[in-house]
C-alpha cells in the first residue's frame, strides 16, 4: 500500500505528560521507543538485562545510539516506522536518514512502512510512528496505537515486553536509562485465535559445526512462552523467538516449536529438518602417487572436478597444477555445500641426472691413494683402474710407481649415466722406505737417510746429483755396518735427485725426491 500523505488529527498530543516510569513486566527484555518526530536519542544499557531486544518506532527519521555497562545485552534491534525524507526538520537538527549505532551492524534492522500484522480501528495498519497518546482505544491521528506497536515488536522481535516509552515531540539529543522503564503498558486485546507455530531457517543443509538462524513463523501472537528444541544442536534448546543455532556433529536433525498465547497452545516438529554434512571428505589426485621423475621432466597433478577454491600446497589455486621439482603435493577445495576437503598427499621425486666426479688424496704405505665420490645423481659406480675394477662409492687403490695413472669413473643412475676419464699424479711420498737387500734410503724432516753394507769398512765417496745430472753435493765418508747417515737438503729445491756412493770397485745409485 503507497501512502500519500499521513496527516496526524492531533499534532500536539499530551504523551509529554506521561512522565511515571513504570515496568510492564520485571522480568521482561523487550523494551520499546517511540515518537512521531524522530530526533536524536542516546538509549543507556545501565542494567543488566540478558538478552536485551529493542524496537523503535517514528514517523520522522531519528539517529539512536546505544551505551553502557551492559551494552552488549543487546542481541537484537529493530527500527519499524514511516522514516519520513520529506525534509520536514521539525526538530531543528537537520535532515538525515535513520542510523543506529552502538551495537554490532549485524543485530540491526531498519524497516520502513512495514506492515503491522494486527488490526486496531484507531491506528494505522501499517508502522508509522505515534501520536503518543498510551491508549488502544484513542484515534492515533493517523498514527499507531501503543497497542499495534507492542504486537508488532513481540512479533519480529520476541521476548518477554518489559516497558515502553512513547511521546509525540522530538527526542532533542536526550538520554533515556533503561533501568528508567517507560511510561505505556498498553498491549495488543487476548480477543486472539489460538497460536499456530511455524518456522522455517536460513539453510537446512550445512556442514558440521556451521550455524543455522531459525525464523519464528507462528500466528496469532503475543505469545505467553516461545520454547524450541534441537536435536543435535548446541544449544539444544531456547526461548528466543528467532535463535542461532550450532551444529558440531554431522547427520539428520529434528527441530521442535512450542508456543502459546492466551488462548491456548500449539506446536510444531519438521522430521529430518536440518541435514549436517560430514566436512572431513577426501579430495582425490591423479596421479595418486608416488611419481617418480627424471631431472628436466614435469608431471600434471589433478584434483577432483565440480569442486571449488582449489587450494594447492605450493600456493596455486587452479585444479590441475604442473610438477618439476621433489615434494609433497596436497590440494584442499570446497563441495557445493561449502565443506573444505583436504586430499592424501602426493610424493614426487626428481632424479637428477648424473655428474660423474671425484676428489683422491695419497696416503701412506708408499702409493696407496684413497678416493672420494663427488657425484651427483645418488646410483651405482664402476671404477676402473689399471689392474682391477672396483663397485665401492668411495675406493682405495695401490698402484705401482710414480707415474701419471688412467682412472676412469662411471656413475648412472635410472635417468642417465655419465663418465669421467682423468689421471691421477703418484709419487712415492718423501717419508716412505724402499728396503733392498743391499741397503735402504728414505727422506724424513729436510734429510735423506741412508743404510747399506755394500761398502762395509770401506771410505766410500758419497754424491748427489739432480735430474740434469749435475753433481750438487759430494763428500768422502767411511761407510760402516749398522750405521745410519744422512744428507742435509736445506739448500735443495724440489725435483727428482740421485743418491751415488761409490769406491773404486763398487757403485751404488738410488732415486729420491725432495718435496
Amino acid at each position: 500500500m503507497k501512502i500519500t500523505t499521513i496527516i496526524f488529527l492531533l499534532p500536539l498530543l499530551i504523551a509529554n505528560s506521561l512522565n511515571s516510569q513504570v515496568l510492564c513486566d520485571g522480568t521482561g527484555n523487550l523494551a520499546i521507543f517511540s515518537n512521531y518526530d524522530g530526533g536524536i536519542l542516546t538509549i543507556n544499557v545501565d542494567q543488566d538485562i540478558p538478552d536485551l531486544k529493542v524496537g523503535i518506532c517514528t514517523y520522522e527519521p531519528i539517529q539512536v545510539n546505544f551505551t553502557g555497562a551492559f551494552v552488549s545485552n543487546v542481541t537484537q534491534v529493530i527500527y519499524a516506522g514511516f522514516n519520513s525524507m520529506q525534509n520536514n526538520n521539525n526538530c531543528g537538527q537537520g535532515n538525515f536518514a535513520t542510523s543506529i549505532s552502538g551495537v554490532s551492524s549485524s543485530l540491526i534492522t531498519i524497516e520502513t512502512f512495514p506492515e503491522v500484522g494486527y488490526d486496531n480501528p484507531n491506528g494505522y495498519t501499517y508502522m508509522v510512528g505515534t501520536g503518543g497518546y498510551c491508549s488502544s482505544t484513542q484515534n492515533a491521528g493517523g498514527g499507531n496505537t501503543p497497542d499495534q506497536i507492542v504486537y508488532y515488536f513481540q512479533q519480529n522481535l520476541g521476548g518477554v515486553f518489559r516497558f515502553h516509552v512513547t511521546q509525540y515531540a522530538c527526542w532533542q539529543n536526550e538520554t533515556l536509562n533503561i533501568s528508567s522503564g517507560g511510561n505505556c503498558c498498553v498491549v495488543p486485546n487476548s480477543n486472539n485465535p489460538n497460536p499456530v507455530a511455524a518456522f522455517a531457517a536460513n539453510d537446512t543443509e550445512i556442514c558440521a559445526g556451521a550455524c543455522v538462524t531459525f525464523i519464528n513463523l507462528s500466528q496469532n501472537g503475543p505469545f505467553n512462552s516461545i520454547n524450541w528444541t534441537f536435536e543435535g544442536g548446541n544449544p539444544s534448546s531456547s526461548t528466543f523467538f528467532s535463535p542461532q543455532v550450532c551444529y558440531p556433529e554431522n547427520g539428520v536433525y529434528n527441530v521442535t516449536l512450542n508456543i502459546s498465547n492466551s488462548n491456548g497452545s500449539d506446536n510444531t516438529t519438521a522430521t529430518g529438518y536440518i541435514n549436517v554434512s560430514n566436512n572431513q571428505f577426501t579430495v582425490s589426485l591423479n596421479p595418486a602417487g608416488p611419481v617418480s621423475l627424471c631431472e628436466g621432466e614435469t608431471i600434471i597433478l589433478v584434483a577432483e572436478p565440480e569442486l571449488s577454491n582449489y587450494q594447492w600446497s605450493n600456493g596455486e589455486n587452479t585444479q590441475q597444477i604442473t610438477v618439476s621439482e621433489t615434494g609433497g603435493y596436497s590440494v584442499s577445495a570446497e563441495n557445493d555445500l561449502g565443506c573444505v576437503g583436504v586430499s592424501n598427499v602426493v610424493n614426487v621425486n626428481v632424479t637428477p641426472i648424473p655428474v660423474a666426479s671425484f676428489n683422491f688424496e695419497q696416503t701412506f704405505p708408499e702409493y696407496f691413494v684413497e678416493f672420494t665420490n663427488t657425484s651427483t645423481g645418488n646410483g651405482n659406480y664402476v671404477w676402473n683402474f689399471p689392474n682391477g675394477i672396483s663397485n665401492l662409492e668411495n675406493p682405495q687403490y695401490q698402484f705401482q710407481y710414480d707415474n701419471d695413472w688412467p682412472v676412469t669413473l662411471i656413475a648412472s643412475n635410472s635417468c642417465g649415466a655419465d663418465t669421467l676419464n682423468t689421471f691421477v699424479n703418484v709419487i712415492k711420498t718423501g717419508i716412505s722406505k724402499l728396503f733392498l737387500d743391499d741397503g735402504f734410503i728414505f727422506v724424513q724432516n729436510e734429510s735423506i737417510y741412508f743404510k747399506t753394507e755394500k761398502f762395509f769398512s770401506k771410505s766410500a765417496q758419497i754424491e748427489v746429483f739432480n735430474i740434469a745430472g749435475q753433481s750438487i753435493f759430494s763428500r768422502v765418508n767411511p761407510i760402516e755396518k749398522e750405521v745410519l747417515y744422512n744428507v742435509e737438503l736445506l739448500k735443495f729445491s724440489s725435483g727428482l735427485y740421485f743418491l751415488q756412493i761409490k769406491d773404486q770397485g763398487d757403485l751404488w745409485i738410488r732415486k729420491f725426491i725432495k718435496f
